[in-house]
């Protein structure tokens, strides 16, 4: 993974499953994180470190922070059911992450082809199972929509309204 400097920041990596290169846009506060390891190899853009361990961080941060409400793990043994009852904090693994991130940007209106690109994904079936949506994000993201087409449609209105008025009168 390397990281480019400059007004265009992103993080560029490829993808070991699809083997296709990605590239993230990088937030500013992200690249302060990533200046600060400027000095080190330049194949990887932050230190590694094992999965054990960043899983271990994840849930003392997660639980540092009292996210903590029940959560039921359910799993199934052949057709019985088995339910576990734990803190949500417990329950997080690092691959949550690509749900939380699926998600969110989701919510603020990426568009489900970009997000596919961003995810490394090949197909779209892929990037929906990231993507959790409750149904009244669906209803209020169509409100939205009508309500913006409807300001447009207005002021399309008003604009030809304004072109008729100054128009010069035919003689």
């Amino acid at each position: 993974m390397a990281w480019l400097k400059g007004t265009n920041n992103v993080i560029r990596l490829d993808q070991q499953k699809t083997r296709s290169q990605v590239q993230v846009p990088v937030l500013a506060m992200a690249q302060e994180i990533l200046d600060r390891y400027q000095e080190g190899p330049r194949s990887r853009a932050l230190p590694v470190i094992s999965r054990t361990k960043s899983a271990e961080a994840i849930k003392e941060i997660l639980q540092l922070a009292g996210i903590d409400a029940p959560f039921v793990r359910v799993r199934y043994k052949g057709t019985k059911k088995h339910e576990e009852v734990m803190p949500e904090w417990q329950a997080v693994a690092t691959h949550t992450a690509r749900h939380t991130f699926g998600t969110l940007m989701a919510r603020m209106g990426i568009d489900a082809f970009t997000l596919r690109n961003f995810m490394g994904h090949t197909d779209m079936k892929s990037t929906m199972v990231y993507i959790h949506l409750e149904a009244h994000h669906g209803e209020q993201s169509m409100v939205e929509g009508f309500n913006r087409l409807a300001a447009r449609t207005e002021a399309q209105g008003q604009e030809r309204t304004q072109e008729r008025t100054d128009a010069p009168a035919d003689e």
